[in-house]
């Protein structure tokens, strides 16, 4: 499962890190709150509605629709009652009804009811529920977009592409979600080894990477970047 916390503040790290904005004047701008950015290091969860306007602020897509609709699709493909469903899973009957303006529902209560779902719903319930998602237009994996959808392929099938990530020693299907990656994931991406990765990165030709405290991450644009400048004219190749 995505830690969405820790997806928020890799996004905040990066915006600030791009743009030279103060943290103080960050959190006055987007919260009203100077101390945000210093609190958000520390704080474990949030709430879908501060989330979301967060998320807006920085040009990024918003959980709460996508979850909503994850929600909506459950209900519809397992007929399961709205305040059953809240009550098994996320604790309180009346869930459902508080996600109207996500004021109410944390992000903590988002990650616990999309493992529930998963683990709730039968191969054909997710298949289902997958296909709905897609038909709704909801195919964007940012910030933990349908967990539910990992599993539309049925069991004991694997796609040659999901084999080759697998050789390549990849990560499961999340991580297509995600924004920033390790050194072994951002090598999977690439389709190279990890200490090929390292070696041009010593060399000062590998892609640009990003440093958040003292661990290293690659933006998924700054390695599409870079693979660009890998482009060997077909005539010439031969």
């Amino acid at each position: 499962m995505i830690d969405l916390m820790a997806d928020i503040r890799a996004s905040v790290s990066a915006y600030l890190e791009r743009t030279g904005m103060p943290e103080e004047e960050f959190g006055k701008r987007v919260l009203g709150r100077p101390e945000f950015v210093e609190r958000l290091a520390v704080q474990r969860t949030m709430t879908l509605k501060t989330a979301d306007r967060l998320l807006g602020f920085l040009g990024e897509a918003p959980i709460g629709p996508v979850f909503r609709r994850e929600v909506e699709a459950f209900l519809d493909v397992t007929g399961i009652g709205a305040m059953k469903f809240g009550t098994d899973a996320a604790g309180y009957p009346w869930f459902v009804d508080s996600l109207s303006d996500g004021e109410m529902t944390r992000l903590s209560a988002v990650e616990r009811v999309r493992a529930w779902m998963v683990d709730a719903a039968t191969p054909s319930e997710r298949a289902a529920i997958a296909r709905m998602l897609k038909d709704s237009g909801s195919t964007t994996f940012i910030h933990g977009a349908s967990t539910v959808l990992q599993n539309e392929r049925p069991q004991g099938k694997t796609s040659p592409a999901s084999e080759a990530d697998q050789a390549a020693g990849k990560h499961p299907p999340e991580y297509d979600r995600q924004v920033f990656l390790t050194k072994q994931e951002a090598a999977g991406f690439l389709r190279i080894g990890v200490r090929k990765l390292e070696r041009l990165q010593a060399a000062g030709d590998g892609p640009a990477c990003c440093k958040f405290g003292t661990r290293v991450y690659y933006a998924r644009a700054d390695l599409l970047t870079w693979a660009w400048t890998q482009r060997v004219d077909a005539r010439k190749s031969n």
